[in-house]
């Protein structure tokens, strides 16, 4: 899609936020963007040209698409159930959580009725809706369907290292840590990081996210020299393999720059701050990007003065 060229229904082409042109080049049409999806799945989810995920209004846009079109299928179509938490999922993520919970609260009763509480399908709307819990501030919803699902997962599912145990594991680390346990999440995040190694390699995407948490649990219990070495690998690895404008790896350099102000290299850590800010201040995200977001510009100011 050209740039700011209408397409035939009058829309313009949205920011994809993926790799491709500087990552928040505006360069896809909703339009054609479905139109390859119904071709390829996956394109749903992810750009077909650089492999890195949509994000911000290009995602919400294609998530409604894609469920409209699904909403007059068979109760039971899987394509409609995978519809359905798709676009909960992606509301969760751009902080609308009230319209995230109500579609996340009818598709796991949904899934749950016709495809049994232990199927995946269930299993990842449970997920979807216990990532709404926390992040919309339910807490101990969140924990008893977190602890519910790690569970699950582990002993009667998918066993210790399967790439959903992992994941459930890391959301119950997560809701440890936002509720101040970091003791508790520390060997929950240990044993992620470990497998994730193992299983992934240490350049993978999904190994450095679970790094970064890792040290993010080092930072909050003071081992900041535990921390700084984790950081720093996240930071190199997710330059490297995300892209430097990649959401998460302007998280990763954030964290870095707040482990930093906290040791007292403040001239670092606002240089670290500075480029997190402008990064994600250029994608125009929601949810917790955009929490973050503005407690990397809190944390500017005074080591940017320092």
């Amino acid at each position: 899609c050209l740039d700011h060229v209408h397409a035939e229904s009058g829309e313009l082409p949205q920011p994809t936020g993926c790799a491709c042109r500087g990552g928040a080049t505006i360069h896809a049409h909703v339009g054609c963007m479905v139109q390859f999806a119904r071709e390829k799945a996956e394109t749903w989810f992810k750009c077909p040209t650089c492999g890195q995920d949509w994000t911000g209004s290009a995602v919400l846009a294609l998530a409604r698409r894609r469920h409209e079109m699904a909403v007059g299928l068979p109760e039971a179509d899987s394509e409609r159930l995978i519809a359905a938490n798709f676009l909960a999922d992606t509301l969760r993520v751009a902080g609308q959580y009230e319209e995230a919970l109500r579609l996340g609260r009818e598709n796991l009763e949904t899934t749950c009725r016709v495809c049994g509480p232990e199927h995946s399908m269930t299993l990842r709307a449970m997920q979807t809706l216990a990532a709404t819990h926390l992040e919309s501030g339910d807490q101990d919803a969140a924990l008893a369907m977190y602890t519910e699902l790690v569970a699950t997962y582990r002993e009667r599912v998918r066993g210790k290292e399967h790439e959903t145990t992992l994941r459930a594991i890391a959301d119950l680390a997560a809701l440890h840590m936002r509720m101040g346990n970091h003791h508790l999440a520390l060997p929950l995040l240990q044993e992620v990081a470990d497998a994730r190694r193992r299983t992934l390699g240490d350049g993978h995407a999904e190994t450095l996210f679970a790094i970064n948490d890792l040290a993010s649990a080092y930072e909050n219990l003071y081992e900041f020299e535990r921390a700084l070495p984790l950081y720093n690998e996240a930071v190199e690895g997710s330059r490297r393999l995300l892209g430097p404008q990649h959401r998460d790896t302007l998280v990763t350099v954030g964290n870095l720059g707040r482990l930093l102000a906290k040791m007292g290299d403040h001239a670092e850590a606002a240089a670290l701050l500075e480029e997190a800010v402008e990064g994600l201040s250029a994608l125009s995200l929601g949810g917790t990007y955009l929490q973050q977001l503005e407690h990397f510009k809190k944390l500017l100011q005074p080591n940017a003065r320092c």
